[in-house]
């Protein structure tokens, strides 16, 4: 995509969806290789999945070029915000200033004709996620609420630590108290596994379509 160079959208999609499939293969290669189910590791490594493989879904699925254009030019902007604020933390300066540029990416919107403003408004990944999963069949709101599991497993929540693996309650606690025996949920990890392979199948699909110059 000329118009949005140097961020292009095959690099972008490409290599989110890399990432996606890393993290598969590494939930793969932990069951099937070393024979192990952790209680909490899978959920994380799908989280990643689903989070990248719907960032390249979101990136492809508009049938309109300056829509992508837009969504890659945004992508780009938040990826900006986040590589700045690492700058910031180490105490790096850039050959360019983050007003530098963002001013770039406005400059790319102006000249491909679309808005500025919106170019240049970093975007949430659980906006991207929600979006992406209503371009499967298991719609946005449930696309999203597995990307909320994981995150709260990767984020050591506690709503998420009972209720996201399978907990059994065992007997015997003082009253007022809960004594869980916490463990993998084989239900809960094949369907976000479905999710995970579902938008990743969707992504691969896509940027086979957008390769041909279908719109």
């Amino acid at each position: 995509m000329q118009q949005t160079h140097p961020y292009e959208n095959s690099h972008a999609v490409w290599n989110a969806l890399s990432h996606g499939v890393d993290h598969l293969h590494a939930l793969r290669s932990q069951v099937r290789e070393g024979r192990a189910i952790h209680n909490y590791a899978p959920y994380t490594l799908l989280r990643t999945a689903i989070e990248n493989s719907a960032a390249a879904v979101w990136l492809l699925a508009p049938s309109s070029r300056p829509e992508r254009i837009t969504r890659r030019l945004r992508y780009a902007s938040t990826d900006i915000k986040g590589g700045e604020e690492v700058k910031r933390l180490i105490g790096h300066e850039g050959p360019r200033s983050e007003a530098e540029r963002f001013a770039e990416i406005r400059a790319l919107a102006a000249a491909a004709g679309v808005n500025e403003d919106r170019a240049a408004a970093p975007i949430g990944f659980r906006s991207i996620v929600e979006a992406a999963g209503e371009e499967t069949e298991f719609g946005g709101q449930l696309t999203r609420l597995f990307w909320h599991m994981g995150s709260g497993i990767a984020h050591g929540d506690l709503w998420a630590t009972i209720s996201v693996p399978d907990a059994v309650e065992l007997a015997g606690t003082p009253a007022g108290m809960r004594h869980l025996r916490i463990e993998a949920g084989m239900t809960g990890l094949f369907i976000m596994t479905l999710a995970a392979m579902t938008l990743t199948t969707k992504g691969w699909n896509l940027y086979d379509l957008r390769g041909r110059g279908v719109n």
